[in-house]
């Protein structure tokens, strides 16, 4: 909906349709921090207290879960929080100093979904995504592509 950049991947009325027709067939949610403030009409997320509240908010728009994704947070780990109908689990990773990042948060939710497939339940298949995109950004941090910023460096999926 949103990439990381701030740059919009969706046109007039998607967030309206999102809500309405699209968030009650989600499993799980993914949304970075800007997505999430679009799709509920608020402020973006400053603190892991606002993340959990609005984790919370999105999971009664319909979908089974929602990660939200807090890369953009600032501190020294990434923190990311799955809320679902059981609560809320936090996860956290050390920052890793890298101007490799594009593509992060579709690798993350792809990553999950492979997971799920391979028979892991959600809050494990996320926490073994979440170890899957840190071993690419680490693996990738040094590697200089073209003028800006570039992609993550594959890494194994286990």
């Amino acid at each position: 909906m949103v990439a990381s950049s701030g740059e919009a991947l969706s046109g007039a009325g998607f967030v309206e349709a999102a809500r309405l027709e699209l968030l009650a067939l989600v499993d799980c949610l993914t949304p970075n921090l800007v997505e999430a403030a679009v799709l509920l009409g608020e402020k973006v997320a400053g603190s892991e207290a606002d993340m959990v509240r609005q984790g919370a908010a999105l999971l009664k728009l319909g979908p089974r879960a929602v990660l939200m994704k807090g890369g953009h947070l600032d501190g020294n780990e990434a923190i990311d929080f799955l809320a679902t109908a059981e609560g809320v689990r936090r996860y956290a990773a050390p920052r890793i100093a890298s101007r490799n990042l594009h593509g992060t948060g579709c690798t993350l939710s792809s990553a999950i979904a492979a997971h799920v497939v391979l028979g892991m339940a959600l809050p494990e298949a996320v926490a073994a995504a979440k170890a899957f995109v840190g071993e690419a950004i680490e693996r990738g941090r040094e590697v200089k592509l073209g003028m800006g910023d570039g992609p993550l460096i594959q890494a194994k999926l286990r």
